[in-house]
């Protein structure tokens, strides 16, 4: 399964869709409230499927003192 970028609204009402179908479907949206969490909801994954699920983004840098860098980023479980 791969993605694409598309508006929240129309993501939002294909992820509902695919739902109702039982087709196997995924829908991401960076939380507005927090502008760094990630929400992802995958819908009907087959009994005993294995799934990987990789994620790729671009972001700036922050270059302090053109001597050092500071990569943000969060784990949760």
């Amino acid at each position: 399964m791969e993605g694409a970028i598309k508006s929240k609204e129309r993501a939002k009402k294909e992820y509902k869709e695919h739902v109702e179908k039982a087709d196997t479907v995924a829908y991401a949206e960076i939380l507005p409230e927090t502008h760094d969490i990630m929400k992802v909801l995958i819908g009907n994954i087959p009994p005993l499927t294995e799934i990987d699920i990789e994620f790729s983004y671009i972001d700036k840098l922050d270059i302090r003192d053109r001597k050092s860098t500071r990569l943000n980023s969060s784990h949760w479980p």
